[in-house]
């Protein structure tokens, strides 16, 4: 038997070992032959080191991490190499929230540590398969780690600016016109970014928040709408939607309206499902308008705005297109501040996703129904 380890420090009060424990297990086969079997395993320990009490994985995750888990692996191994075309079978029930495969796993100072062991859903060839999960895809759905666990050195974030007085926009039909949006805010460090970019510009976006965040950050979303924005649920805490029972979707609608009834004194109207997964138990349940995109930006995957801003060119026609992009990364408003005066000058009027509908698409959103891909082209 052979044992190795890891440690880590993952923030001022908590540590993560991990112990990788390989045996060598001799089988006789005949009085001239024997085989041996390799046993991989590993074994997670985390530690309060104030206290020096274990701490479970069960305590770190709050409701969301699972989905929100279960979604980036997806994404990354049907994505990525050597990964994309070995995954064994119905990759997406073995690797759903509640198969228990991410109810175990590491922490570091990067992000959350997964293993599948050899067989588990690859070829043995590939061996034991350790995937990093960024602390960015997780915000808020840990306790005390991650993004919102104070950093060593921490960054301060940026004042939200008071809320400007809106500007009157006159929107003209017969002119080509574009919706931009951002999803899984707000987060003041880029959201304020992009919306200054938006202000600059005398531009109009749509957000749709997550209910935690805009608990979080009232006044960012207060800003969102002074600018004329429009504002609208990604759900309370992005959880995936198809997933959930009709009493699970219930309850995360009237959570996430009280959030935005508290902050902002209304109760959203507009609502994009988290993945833009939207099945039929999902869409009997809603009573809002759901509303997904008709260009994905990939801002997520290539964190690069030069990227973001190739694949719009490249898109050709935009008009009567809604865009997505996500209000979370500095590079998502790095693009913007270039992409909002980019569309300007192309010619394009910037709306938001109800004018869209409104002057481009000759209707207005309805409660309970879905407005995707082909309904914005």
């Amino acid at each position: 038997m052979y044992l190795d380890y890891d440690s880590y420090i993952v923030s001022e009060d908590k540590i993560c070992i991990i112990f990788y424990e390989t045996q060598e297990l001799e089988q006789k086969i005949s009085p001239t032959e024997q085989k041996t079997n390799t046993v991989e395993r590993v074994h997670i320990f985390h530690f309060n080191t104030k206290t020096g009490e274990r701490i479970s994985e069960d305590s770190l995750r709050k409701d969301g991490f699972l989905e929100a888990v279960s979604a980036y692996v997806i994404r990354y191994f049907t994505e990525n190499e050597p990964y994309k075309d070995r995954i064994f079978g119905d990759y997406r029930k073995t690797l759903a929230p509640d198969a228990g495969r991410f109810n175990r796993f590491a922490l570091n100072d990067k992000g959350v540590l997964l293993f599948f062991e050899r067989y588990d859903i690859f070829p043995g060839s590939l061996g034991r398969v350790e995937l990093l999960v960024p602390y960015s895809e997780l915000a808020g759905l840990l306790n005390g780690v991650g993004i919102e666990a104070p950093p060593v050195v921490e960054e301060k974030e940026p004042e939200v600016k008071e809320p400007t007085e809106k500007i009157d926009r006159v929107i003209d039909p017969t002119k080509p016109m574009v919706a931009l949006t951002f999803d899984d805010g707000p987060k003041p460090s880029s959201t304020e970014r992009i919306l200054d970019a938006l202000e600059k510009n005398h531009a109009v976006a749509t957000f749709f928040d997550l209910g935690k965040l805009v608990e979080a950050y009232p006044d960012t979303v207060k800003r969102e709408l002074a600018l004329g924005c429009e504002v609208g649920s990604h759900s309370y805490s992005h959880k995936n939607f198809n997933t959930l029972s009709p009493e699970a979707i219930n309850e995360d609608v009237k959570k996430t309206a009280a959030a935005f009834q508290k902050a902002v004194g209304f109760e959203p109207t507009l609502f994009r499902p988290p993945y833009g997964n939207c099945n039929d138990t999902v869409k009997k349940h809603i009573p809002m308008a759901m509303v997904t995109w008709s260009i994905d930006t990939l801002d997520w995957k290539t964190k690069s705005p030069d990227a973001i801003m190739k694949l719009i060119r490249s898109e050709g026609n935009l008009d009567g297109k809604v865009i997505l992009m996500h209000g979370i990364y500095e590079t998502s408003a790095e693009a913007t501040e270039k992409l909002v005066p980019y569309l300007i000058k192309q010619g394009y009027q910037l709306v938001t996703v109800s004018e869209m509908a409104k002057y481009r698409h000759d209707g207005k959103l309805e409660d309970g129904k879905l407005y995707g891909y082909s309904y914005f082209q």
